[in-house]
């Protein structure tokens, strides 16, 4: 008894297994049969046959029972749901390519060195043959030039290096293209279609801030559809790659302002230092010529009497000849100064150096000269140290130089004779004070206190120690002023 035609036909096509297995004399014995056929009016359709077998008292097999299941709509709807499964799991699997790229392209501020790989990627997980990454460059010629390119065939990747497009295409270039057969494509670039066998091919256009900056162009050398999910997914990596380029080009463009900046500070410092130097040959002419003159004058002295006829005794001759050693000496003084401070104003490879022990290493330096000018030495020092990027012995210079100058004045005074030695953390920035209760320098003065070969005391010293301090901590970004409230105050 059958329903309809269609168990009818489900069930002849399931005889004819039953029967074969008859035929053949296989062991019989309850079975279920399942076969997919393609029905008359062209429609898949799926059955399912429970044979039972019949046998006589003597135990043959006369017959069977079956029962026949037309089970098309649950076959279906399995279909349906594992299609569902299917693109879930391709979901899935999409989202997580797109956190992996999101990943490598923020791991930098200039994202470019991650795109060869990330398409590389892309291309293996979309499972396309070829991958094309293009920038929009505008000029005389508008153009679109080729970035970067993935290809299963290396050879592949030698053609379309630059493309030309004229405004029309560019107008093209407003949405995602898909191109099924050779007819589709503009005929400039059939032979491309033709030589790299090509059956499919997307062209994606990606815009930042409304403005086209390029397109990912993926291609196939096979024949299959294209799921949503691929568009989708080829689309937000199209977006990001050109966040990815357009990061680029911002950092390029702060590269090269950084570079002018440098440049230009190459330039200033360049300056500056013609300027000192300037300065230093006017300070050091200065200097010199005073010496210079007296021995001119003493050198001349002997043959001017001696021109007069007039004889120089031999008292005065020695006693010439002393000026003019004590002269020249001072000139070799000022000359081993300026080598002095243009050594020391060499930057060296800086360290971590604590600033309470470079304290104490200068103090005692000048500890012998503290003692015998009978001062008192005060300290205050932070609790809370932190090192700096110092050379250590540079460090100690800058401390000496200054404690030096202040225990010369202080030797002057009568007593009591103090100096006073503080440290200070505010925030990330560090404080170092050296007082003294000296007289301080002139306030028409104050200005020149930096400058090489400024003295308050001429004779006494090169006048070369606070200009190879400040210079000094210019090498190392620090600085120093000068203050005069109560007392003298040098704070770095």
């Amino acid at each position: 008894e059958f329903v309809s035609e269609d168990s009818f036909f489900l069930a002849r096509e399931l005889f004819q297994w039953f029967r074969s297995d008859v035929i053949q004399q296989k062991p019989f014995k309850e079975t279920t049969l399942e076969i997919a056929f393609l029905h008359k009016n062209g429609i898949m359709k799926w059955g399912k046959m429970s044979v039972v077998p019949v046998f006589s008292p003597a135990g043959l097999l006369i017959g069977a029972r079956g029962i026949v299941y037309d089970i098309t709509r649950e076959k279906q709807q399995q279909q349906r749901l594992e299609k569902h499964l299917q693109r879930l799991q391709q979901e899935k699997r999409y989202q997580a390519f797109i956190r992996y790229a999101l990943e490598r392209l923020n791991q930098t501020l200039d994202p470019y060195d991650q795109f060869p790989p990330l398409l590389n990627f892309l291309r293996s997980a979309l499972k396309c043959d070829g991958m094309l990454l293009y920038r929009l460059v505008e000029g005389e010629q508008r153009m679109l030039k080729r970035l970067f390119c993935t290809c299963y065939a290396n050879k592949t990747c030698k053609k379309l290096q630059e493309i030309s497009l004229s405004d029309e295409e560019k107008r093209s270039l407003t949405s995602t293209i898909f191109w099924r057969r050779i007819t589709d494509v503009p005929e400039r670039f059939r032979f491309y279609w033709e030589e790299e066998r090509v059956q499919r091919m997307l062209v994606i256009p990606f815009f930042v801030q409304e403005r086209l900056l390029g397109c990912l162009v993926l291609f196939w050398q096979d024949v299959r559809i294209l799921h949503r999910l691929l568009f989708t997914t080829a689309q937000i990596m199209a977006h990001l790659f050109a966040q990815g380029i357009a990061r680029h080009e911002e950092w390029q463009q702060n590269v090269s302002s950084q570079k002018q900046l440098h440049e230009q500070k190459l330039l200033l410092e360049k300056a500056e230092d013609m300027l000192n130097f300037g300065q230093m040959m006017s300070a050091i002419a200065h200097e010199i010529r005073q010496p210079l003159q007296s021995i001119r004058i003493l050198s001349e002295s002997p043959i001017y009497w001696a021109r007069s006829g007039k004889q120089l005794s031999y008292a005065n001759l020695l006693s010439n000849m002393e000026k003019i050693v004590q002269r020249v000496q001072r000139i070799d003084s000022i000359i081993q100064s300026m080598r002095q401070a243009a050594l020391s104003l060499q930057i060296i490879q800086p360290e971590k150096v604590s600033l309470h022990a470079a304290i104490e290493e200068a103090l005692e330096l000048v500890r012998e000269d503290i003692v015998s000018a009978q001062i008192e030495v005060t300290k205050h020092l932070s609790l809370t140290e932190k090192c700096i990027l110092f050379h250590p012995s540079q460090l100690v210079q800058v401390i000496v130089n200054i404690l030096s100058n202040a225990i010369r004045i202080l030797r002057k005074q009568s007593e009591p004779r103090k100096i006073f030695v503080e440290t200070e953390r505010v925030n990330d920035t560090l404080f170092l004070r050296i007082m003294d209760n000296g007289p301080g320098i002139p306030p028409e003065r104050e200005k020149y206190i930096f400058e090489p070969f400024f003295t308050t005391h001429p004779g006494e010293g090169s006048g070369m120690g606070l200009y190879v301090v400040k210079r000094l901590l210019a090498l190392y970004n620090a600085s120093i002023v000068y203050r005069r409230k109560e007392m003298t105050i040098f704070e770095i």
